[in-house]
């Protein structure tokens, strides 16, 4: 999963109830006015990252999946909003190459199609 998909991913969940009531405007991304908003969340979510591995010395997923369930207080959890849906949509969606190899022959699959196995 590449750092755009999960920026849409991540601004899909949050402009849901937007002002445009969450209308795809195609691609498969947010409407053009929220284009700004991408770029604000790219810089709001490398700034809890790194404060969230500053503050919290995590390696794994795993690790920083039991910060936020087990030592986070609510009023913590608040700051690092965009790291928490990074953690969730990461746990819905494990990384792996087979995952990576089969998103692959799905976008080109008229390449797929054509050969002679």
């Amino acid at each position: 999963m590449n750092t755009a998909t999960i920026v849409f991913a991540i601004m899909r969940l949050r402009f849901a109830g937007d002002s445009d009531g969450g209308v795809d405007h195609g691609g498969g991304g947010p409407g053009p006015s929220n284009i700004c908003s991408g770029w604000a969340l790219l810089y709001s979510l490398s700034i809890q990252l790194q404060m969230f591995v500053n503050k919290y010395k995590i390696k794994t997923l795993s690790e920083a999946h039991n910060v936020f369930r087990d030592i986070m207080l609510p009023e913590v959890r608040s700051l690092f909003v965009d790291v928490e849906q990074l953690i969730r949509l990461m746990l819905l969606c494990p990384v792996s190459s087979r995952f990576n190899a089969v998103v692959v022959c799905h976008v080109k699959k008229d390449i797929v199609d054509s050969l002679s196995v």
